[in-house]
């Protein structure tokens, strides 16, 4: 499934942009925090999906699922914006199976922090962001979402991180 982000982009930008201005940020370097907090969300929403919970005989996911996800999307947009790149269109990665699509996820989020070195061609820092958000948004379908669906979640975040940034959050 090929999926379009050009739209995001442009939101995420507007929300990066508004939080580094109220925060003072724009001088600092929020790659690495971005990691995190993508690395973050990647186990939040495994435990809302509870796939990987052998050990429960309640296996099925909790109702915050998608907005859990979308946190994974917002931060993977951001480290995109952060690198001064984007995706038009994305081909999702369908994995075989949910834990270890999400480990290698994991994998490639830090195979993209170990590339940020400047040593490091900028040409791969690039391939290993696109291959990121390529499993990244395959994890979005393996959780059973539409593209409509991500998107349109993605849009009802997006509001309410905005209305967040309003009141203070």
């Amino acid at each position: 499934m090929i999926i379009r982000l050009s739209e995001l982009y442009a939101k995420q930008a507007i929300l990066n942009k508004r939080i580094k201005n109220e925060h003072n940020l724009f001088d600092d370097d929020l790659f690495l925090d971005q990691v995190l907090a993508l690395l973050v969300e990647i186990g939040e929403a495994s435990n809302s999906s509870r796939h990987f919970k052998y050990w429960s005989t309640n296996q099925k996911p909790k109702e915050d699922l998608r907005e859990e996800f979308v946190d994974v999307l917002h931060f993977g947009l951001s480290l995109g914006l952060e690198i001064g790149y984007h995706l038009g269109l994305v081909k999702a990665h369908i994995g075989s199976d949910l834990t270890t699509h999400t480990l290698l996820l994991a994998e490639r989020v830090i195979q993209l922090a170990q590339a940020r070195d400047p040593k490091i061609p900028k040409s791969l820092l690039i391939e290993r962001y696109e291959n990121m958000m390529q499993y990244l948004l395959g994890l979005g379908i393996m959780y059973g979402f539409s593209e409509e669906e991500i998107i349109e979640g993605y849009k009802e975040k997006f509001a309410e991180n905005m209305s967040r940034q309003a009141t203070g959050y």
